[in-house]
């Protein structure tokens, strides 16, 4: 690739919109879009999004931004998203429920999210941050005891969703989306013996 013009995409997906940026090797910024995002609320507490809607979002924006490149190549790209946000998928990677955004609040109080704290306390003195009930790994719970397909879904953060569906395949989750999740970022490992 040396001497051949080239383009980086950054993509961010926010809970108000996406966002696509084409920047080259020096930095220099070649192109941007946007594209908006709309959220529901069912029910006090909850906050849901329509994950075919991100899908939707990113392809318009980086369309966009690949016709204004005029023919340079993409070399590689880069995704980040909102932390905690979480769905359920088929083996297929299709959708089985709405995201539950980053705020959404419908585990608290809830049994399963007491037992979820009370299992993560050793993790939460090593990490210094305690599971709240808005994270994504209460939520997991919330799904497990009100959605009869959980236990036969995958779970899926908006980045893990947003790679399968970019790449075809399953994609290792990074820990800085995989955080609210439950993972031990001090212990740099899923704390499985604590569940």
């Amino acid at each position: 690739m040396a001497g051949e013009a080239a383009a980086w995409l950054g993509i961010d997906l926010g809970t108000s919109g996406c966002r696509v940026i084409a920047a080259d090797a020096d930095g220099s910024v070649l192109a941007t879009a946007t594209r908006p995002l709309r959220s529901d609320h069912p029910r006090p507490g909850w906050h849901e999004q329509d994950p075919r809607s991100w899908r939707q979002a990113i392809a318009g924006a980086c369309q966009d931004v690949v016709a204004a490149l005029d023919g340079i190549s993409v070399h590689s790209l880069a995704l980040c998203a909102t932390s905690g946000t979480m769905l359920l998928v088929g083996a297929d990677g299709e959708a089985v429920t709405p995201a539950l955004m980053y705020d959404d609040a419908r585990a608290a109080g809830s049994r399963r999210t007491t037992d979820i704290v009370a299992a993560w306390a050793q993790c939460a003195e090593r990490n210094a941050y305690q599971v709240q009930p808005t994270w994504a790994l209460p939520k997991l719970g919330w799904l497990l005891d009100n959605v009869e397909a959980a236990a036969s879904s995958r779970v899926c953060l908006v980045a893990d969703y947003i790679a399968w569906w970019l790449t075809g395949d399953r994609v290792a989750v990074d820990t800085s989306h995989a955080l609210k999740a439950g993972f031990d970022l001090v212990a740099q490992a899923w704390p499985v013996d604590a569940f």
